[in-house]
């Protein structure tokens, strides 16, 4: 499925607001990839073009889909559009929509999703992994 981004915005902060989903970022030259786990050998694959700038534009085009892990190989079957998707696109543009980013020293400033507690951008990741974990499924 295909987006844009709603705003301009930071490559960092943009970056901060996919941790705060819960995607594993990756910044590459002329965009950021991010990867969540979605079920048994699925993920959510998600692609922001970047332009190689420091600042993402507004209407940069989002792509986002489901990759099927069936077997460990370098080319694997996707989805493009699904019922997921088009919830975590619609969770992805008002999170881009509502989040208050700024700037201090270099470092831009993050409020946390879950207690609005806020921090240093870098630091989110870690204070939602210590403070709000996700419950593990008991077995047996």
């Amino acid at each position: 499925m295909f987006g844009a981004v709603p705003k301009r915005i930071l490559v960092a902060n943009l970056e901060v607001v996919l941790a705060s989903l819960g995607y594993r970022v990756a910044r590459e030259p002329f965009q950021v990839v991010a990867f969540k786990p979605v079920g048994q050998k699925q993920r959510l694959h998600l692609k922001i073009e970047t332009f190689g700038g420091s600042m993402v534009p507004k209407d940069a085009p989002i792509d986002l889909h489901i990759d099927i892990l069936s077997q460990p190989m370098k080319y694997h079957k996707s989805i493009a559009f699904d019922a997921k998707i088009a919830g975590e696109m619609e969770a992805l543009e008002e999170a881009i929509n509502t989040s208050e980013w700024r700037v201090r020293g270099g470092d831009s400033i993050a409020t946390c999703p879950v207690c609005s507690k806020e921090m240093g951008g870098r630091f989110l990741s870690g204070h939602i992994k210590v403070n709000h974990p996700k419950p593990k499924p008991r077995r047996g």
